[in-house]
């Protein structure tokens, strides 16, 4: 009997001595150590841990894994005005949050936990700097793609009330485009091209693998449809129509002028002879070599007509004189 009690005793001290052991977690080696403070864990360090859970590891062996068909992890904070989530330490003060605010969402920021948010998602909007995305990707500043961007709505910018600017750059190249691609059987994609200054407006009927330039604006204002040259404000390879052409140039009216040297009609007639083309008219080769400038060649012409209206005028005095000449002799005859 007193062995038995003896036993017991043994037994009731062995297993009160390996309870107190294992309450206080005192493992050594790299796995878990002794903590002094209650409840708290401390994986992998050497000392007591400051928060709940502490895991100390070198390279990746501070890693945690969950493996399960559906693994989750949940952080829950039954007070729903205060703040959880993961705080990303690396050294020092440096930090980045990930944390669940209120009813704001999810906050992504690399300020201390509360601070103004980087990055904001809320009810399946994401806003970067600012903490009211309006739109499912609302940027408060400037964003930069460095590869393509495919964009099924609108473009827009709204901020503030002055001038609004969408800007595409590359500060790589000097070549730069937006394309308007139509999506489906007989695709036709439009690009306007930014070439080293020149603004080109292209079309491919493949889809974009060959794009055919039909209008260039170059870096004077100067525009060429439908050829390469640029050398006129608007120069235009191929038919033009409009319902009124304005042109602004000056006009022949000095020719009714008193003092107006009117040529005499055998110049006008040996000119003809030797250059077989009017005075102040250009030539046929030089038409079809430079083309006709409209307004220049306008003010010419109306300038011959006048010319030719003074002829006929005088012409027309003439023929009167005559006729009254005429008449006085018959006259003078039939007495």
């Amino acid at each position: 009997m007193r062995k038995n009690i003896n036993f017991l005793g043994a037994a009731l001290v062995l297993c009160l001595t390996a309870s107190q052991s294992f309450a206080q977690w005192s493992v050594t080696g790299t796995t878990i150590h002794q903590t002094t403070l209650t409840n708290r864990v401390n994986i992998g360090g050497s000392g007591a841990s400051s928060t709940m859970l502490t895991i100390t590891g070198a390279a990746n062996n501070g890693d945690i894994t969950v493996n399960d068909s559906y693994p989750f992890v949940n952080l829950n904070k039954p007070n729903a005005n205060n703040n959880n989530g993961i705080c990303f330490r690396t050294s020092g003060a440096n930090k980045a949050w990930m944390y669940h605010k209120d009813s704001s969402g999810i906050i992504f920021s690399n300020s201390t936990g509360g601070g103004t948010p980087d990055m904001f998602v809320r009810a399946g909007r994401v806003g970067v700097n600012t903490s009211s995305p309006a739109e499912a990707l609302d940027v408060l500043g400037n964003c930069k793609v460095s590869a393509n961007a495919y964009i099924g709505g609108v473009i827009s910018q709204n901020s503030g009330t002055g001038a609004q600017t969408v800007t595409l750059s590359c500060p790589n190249s000097s070549d730069v485009s937006l394309v308007l691609k139509r999506v489906g059987a007989g695709s036709y994609d439009w690009r306007m091209r930014n070439s080293g200054g020149v603004l080109r407006y292209e079309n491919s009927a493949d889809d974009g693998t060959t794009y055919t330039e039909y209008m260039r604006m170059d870096l004077n204002g100067n525009v060429g449809i439908g050829t390469t040259s640029t050398i006129y404000k608007l120069n235009v390879c191929g038919a033009v129509r409009a319902t009124e052409l304005r042109l602004e140039t000056g006009w022949c009216d000095y020719v009714f002028e008193p003092d107006y040297k009117l040529r005499p009609l055998s110049e006008v007639e040996s000119f003809i002879k030797e250059n077989k083309h009017l005075p102040e008219i250009n030539p046929a080769s030089d038409v079809e070599n430079n083309g006709l400038q409209v307004a220049d060649m306008s003010a010419r012409m109306i300038k011959k007509i006048e010319e030719l209206t003074l002829y006929m005028i005088d012409a027309d005095k003439r023929i009167k004189a005559l006729e009254q000449e005429n008449k006085d002799l018959k006259a003078t005859i039939g007495k």
